[in-house]
């Protein structure tokens, strides 16, 4: 209640001096453009911020927040590469913030409400296919973080269809904190026994779906297999499109499995069916791939050592080509190819990371800097233009790690290990 009586005597009704921020003019256009998407009633927000009540009653922790550049959520070092969809606050927004709440807070007049930043991504244009949990999921709400996967099947009819964009629509805002998809082919690497492994993974502890953690693999599983990822996504963030003429390619006959996070703290103790929606068309004129890109002597035999109590870099450089036909199977790069979008992924002792390009010319062009990883936070960043990657070009990818986990950690899909990999979406001419 301490919030409330700092407040207490702030009518919303008073006049305000001109220079003082007030909620309905100042600060209720950065709330509903850049915060209501996640902080609103059943969302997974650790607060609602709708209305002037909700703000003023969390003002200090909003000025904060904001200040310290922990929200909304952006990791990105600017100032590398122009990013599209950056929902970063400016210098003046957030000073507005701030001041707003050392003055007070004060509510201003309804009249004088300001239009609402516009929203960095809108609605989905329209959704070809649906692919919906088969049944209701309950997340265990002992645990504040579970991570669940559900393989959805893909029509087995049809030719290969071509995914454009997407958008999720969460079943139980409350808990779903982030969502992923990634594809299993059936002329992918393993082709139908990946396939049935997948299929039979669901189920295998008595509830749907699977445990899962960082890729779409059986949590505890010896069989890690390299899966492309469809889709990513998390609240607020709205669809994503590709860019025009690109598609990722789907088989008939193939899965896709949605890998649910799910954050209890704030749970309204309601199941989740979650579902993607798709945009599809019949052709494109260039496919479309999220490409991992790491060093595959890390996946082998303590490749990745990363000792207790220290903190420890890893990083590769090099050509990428030999790397990503591995994983793409007949998409063929080698002649170049443009980068669209980037993103990292490590576990939860990642303190920073680095994706870079380093040109045949002797130049070079960071992707993507993140100075403060953080796992819960992984955001696939779409660059404003593509990036053309020549075949005399190289990649360079750099992760370092502070582990205080008392234990020596390696390779490994469970959370109790870690990864280093940088996935770029990438497309060629068909």
């Amino acid at each position: 209640m301490w919030l409330l009586s700092l407040f207490a005597g702030c009518d919303g009704g008073e006049p305000v001096a001109a220079d003082v921020p007030t909620y309905h003019a100042d600060v209720a256009p950065i709330l509903a453009g850049r915060c209501v998407g996640c902080h609103q009633a059943g969302g997974i927000g650790t607060f609602p911020l709708e209305t002037y009540e909700e703000a003023r009653d969390v003002a200090p922790v909003l000025a904060s927040v904001v200040d310290d550049r922990l929200m909304p959520p952006w990791k990105a070092v600017p100032g590398h590469i122009a990013y599209a969809n950056d929902p970063s606050l400016t210098e003046a927004q957030v000073r507005a913030i701030v001041d707003w709440a050392d003055q007070g807070a004060p509510e201003g007049d309804p009249a004088d409400a300001g239009e609402p930043l516009a929203p960095v991504a809108g609605p989905l244009p329209r959704t070809d296919v649906s692919l919906e949990m088969p049944v209701d999921y309950s997340p265990d709400l002992s645990l504040e973080d579970e991570y669940r996967c559900f393989p959805l099947a893909w029509s087995d009819d049809g030719p290969t269809s071509y995914v454009t964009g997407f958008d999720v629509v969460p079943g139980n805002s409350s808990v779903v904190h982030h969502v992923a998809a990634f594809l299993v082919r059936p002329d992918g690497l393993g082709g139908e026994g990946v396939l049935q492994m997948f299929r039979d993974w669901d189920g295998t502890d008595g509830k749907p779906g699977y445990s899962c953690f960082g890729g779409p693999s059986l949590s505890g599983s010896e069989v890690q297999v390299p899966i492309q990822q469809l889709a990513q996504w998390v609240p607020g963030s709205g669809a994503t499109v590709f860019p025009d003429g690109v598609g990722i390619p789907v088989p008939p006959g193939s899965l896709v499995v949605l890998q649910l996070h799910y954050n209890t703290v704030g749970s309204d103790g309601n199941p989740d069916r979650t579902r993607i929606a798709l945009m599809t068309e019949p052709d494109v004129p260039r496919i479309g791939a999220f490409a991992p890109y790491l060093d595959p002597l890390w996946t082998f035999g303590g490749g990745m050592n990363i000792p207790s109590g220290r903190e420890v870099t890893h990083s590769v450089g090099g050509s990428p080509y030999g790397f990503f036909s591995l994983l793409l199977g007949d998409l063929d790069l080698s002649a170049g190819f443009d980068i669209h979008a980037v993103m990292l992924h490590m576990h939860n002792t990642g303190e920073r990371g680095l994706v870079r390009v380093d040109r045949g010319d002797g130049t070079a062009q960071t992707l993507l800097e993140v100075a403060d990883w953080d796992f819960d936070w992984q955001l696939n960043y779409g660059l404003a233009d593509a990036l053309p990657f020549g075949p005399d070009d190289e990649l360079f990818l750099e992760c370092t790690f502070d582990n205080e986990t008392g234990e020596d950690l390696h390779w490994g899909e469970g959370s109790d290990q870690e990864m280093c990999v940088a996935n770029l979406f990438v497309s060629v001419p068909r």
